[in-house]
């Protein structure tokens, strides 16, 4: 089958405001089960699709909702339209014959979900089916259980279609929530299975829910329902045992996830913005439910690209300060700065205080007003504690020093020296050709003796020229910072092991050694103590490219319970790409973290070289760094 030029998106948005009455489905005692109706699923679709047409000009979704009418147990839209079992089946169906590889596709759900009693399909050892709720369940028809909405997905992925998911839906187990009361019904079972639940069903996947009250819409994104592989991005309204609710906004009942899921990304409308951005940027809007996301959180929102550099970060605001998740931990020092976002805020907020995992600025009455609604910060400036030396090239002229000293000021807080010729050391200028400019060292950063690889830098205005150079010093002055971490790490004797090895001889690979390119290497690390550990991967990359590869996401289960620590603030892009603005298509996060009282942490720095075969002598390093932190 041909892939298509340009990849098309696909959406299948479902709400499910009406649920029909029926005799079909009983409880033990014979009394009929119904699912009390919602107020706020197709109100949630409306939004969902006006910001899809609006940003992507999708103008033609599946969509299925079910409003109430003046007639009893009728709903208003014609049958075809209707969220049925048959009617997802049908068009999952026509998605997947009509998807093309490269293709998108997002299916979001807006209504209940329950706790089903498992079928002889349900995978092994499970005692519920997490599943969501079609209009016409009570009347005999059968549910959407979580494995069998992995089996259509995957169906779609080994198309090799990029899947996205989004439930603003309910299946925690025995909790109603009525506005701000919680019922728990006694002694409630799931209702026993009708012989139409295990027609025509085959196992490859799992689920859970319970039923639900009016204003309700519990979440549990349970292991069982496995949608959270490399495949997939799934964003779901709450944590395991929240509830995710809806209530009047603006008039009209909305689900809460949904109404500042489609507000943040319409106030980005031509911005790409990544997932897990999304996610905290809720966080900070609404106390009830914490959203979640799994899977590819770091592409952009329906979309199979990530957003380039910068990392916004999630603050909050306490009293007169604002609070970033971020510390010493991530390489920050007092006066370092961070710039507001959006417009028309644009202020520096200038750090004064650092702790292990946070940093606080001093903001006034009004600005703080300003962030609770618009929390995003960027790195601007970070802060050299001692003095940053740059040397430059006698040739380079005095204009282009004076250029070039202002230009890092602006990126660098602290003493900065820019001279005549270079120290053991510092970084240096070189004049190349007409209107080009090099590199050069230190070697303790670089990593080898010359030009940095990679750097194109020419202009023939001063003015760019000196910018240019700037933002390649800065960048290498934070990646330098990030390498520092291992000299603040903690002396002490750690209580893990680690080992690099080759993955098929096992063979141990000691720091400086060389291998070639595209070598699959195995990592492995061991507890040899009793304390919890929390582990994460990066890499520096020869690009001077800084990447967390593990945990993959902020997902809670690669951190405490305790606490949230993220170390993806240390991501730096490729040196040849740091001329990134924020206002310009950037995006991509900070998860927030919580300050453990007693916290120690390490660094353990493994370097190797890869080598290319193709170029004779050339040869690239490549540091991974292990960053362990205990509570």
């Amino acid at each position: 089958m041909a892939t298509r030029t340009t990849p098309k998106r696909f959406a299948l948005l479902i709400g499910v405001d009406f649920y029909q009455r029926g005799e079909s489905r009983q409880t033990q005692e014979s009394q009929p089960i119904s699912l009390q109706s919602l107020q706020g699923c197709v109100n949630d679709v409306r939004d969902m699709e006006g910001f899809l047409t609006a940003r992507f000009g999708l103008n033609d979704p599946y969509i299925l909702t079910s409003s109430p009418s003046s007639k009893p147990n009728i709903p208003q839209e014609l049958p075809q339209k209707l969220p049925t079992y048959k009617n997802i089946e049908g068009s999952f169906a026509k998605i997947y014959d009509d998807a093309r590889p490269g293709d998108l596709f997002f299916f979001y759900f807006s209504g209940h979900g329950a706790r089903l009693r498992p079928i002889g399909a349900s995978p092994a050892g499970r005692q519920t089916d997490p599943s969501l709720m079609p209009m016409d369940y009570c009347c005999g028809q059968p549910a959407v259980r979580g494995w069998e909405l992995n089996n259509w997905l995957r169906r779609l992925y080994r198309k090799k279609v990029q899947i996205i998911v989004g439930l603003d839906s309910c299946y925690s187990g025995g909790s109603w929530r009525d506005g701000v009361i919680i019922r728990t019904p006694d002694n409630w079972e799931p209702p026993p299975n009708l012989p139409i639940d295990e027609m025509g069903k085959t196992e490859d996947g799992e689920m859970h829910g319970t039923f639900c009250d009016s204003n309700s819409r519990d979440s549990d994104l349970d292991e069982s329902w496995d949608i959270n592989p490399t495949d997939f991005t799934l964003m779901a309204a709450c944590k395991r045992n929240q509830t995710a609710e809806e209530r009047p906004i603006d008039g009209q009942m909305r689900g809460v996830f949904t109404y500042y899921l489609v507000s943040y990304l319409r106030q980005n409308l031509r911005r790409m913005v990544a997932y897990r951005t999304v996610c905290d940027h809720i966080r900070n809007q609404v106390n009830a439910q914490t959203p979640q996301v799994y899977g590819q959180d770091r592409l952009a929102f329906f979309s199979n690209k990530e957003p380039p550099y910068p990392v916004p970060i999630i603050i909050n605001v306490e009293g007169k300060d604002a609070v970033l998740p971020i510390g010493r931990l991530h390489g920050v020092k007092v006066g370092a700065e961070f710039m507001t976002y959006p417009q028309p805020l644009n202020v520096p907020l200038s750090i004064y205080q650092v702790d292990e995992l946070k940093c606080r600025a001093k903001i006034g009455q009004g600005l703080a007003s300003n962030l609770r609604s618009n929390s995003e910060v960027y790195s601007s400036r970070w802060s050299a504690d001692k003095t940053v030396k740059i040397g430059v090239d006698q040739s380079l002229g005095c204009e282009f020093w004076k250029l070039l000293h202002v230009t890092l000021q602006n990126r660098i807080a602290g003493r900065i020296e820019v001279s005549e010729g270079t120290e053991v050391d510092s970084f240096m200028l070189r004049k190349r050709g007409h209107d080009g400019v090099d590199v050069v060292g230190p070697k303790s950063l670089v990593g080898y003796d010359g030009v940095v690889h990679g750097l194109d830098i020419h202009d023939q205005h001063p003015e760019e020229l000196a910018t240019k150079s700037a933002l390649a010093l800065a960048h290498l002055f934070r990646f330098q910072q990030v390498l520092d971490l291992r000299n603040e790490a903690s002396k002490e004797p750690a209580s893990f092991h680690v080992i690099l090895e080759h993955d098929t001889s096992r063979i141990q690979l000691l720091s400086g050694e060389k291998v070639q390119d595209d070598t699959r290497l195995r990592l492995s690390y061991e507890n040899r103590g009793d304390t919890t550990l929390f582990f994460t991967f990066l890499v520096l990359s020869p690009g001077f490219h800084v990447r967390q590869l593990y945990p993959r996401t902020d997902s809670p289960e690669a951190v405490p319970v305790l606490c949230d620590i993220s170390l993806k603030t240390l991501e730096l892009p490729d040196i040849w790409d740091t001329d990134q603005d924020p206002g310009e298509g950037t995006s991509g996060p900070e998860r927030h973290a919580t300050m453990i009282s007693d916290l120690t942490w390490w660094v353990e720095d493994i370097e190797i070289w890869t080598e290319r075969l193709v170029l004779a002598g050339e040869s690239h390093g490549s540091s991974v760094q292990v960053s362990r932190c205990s509570s």
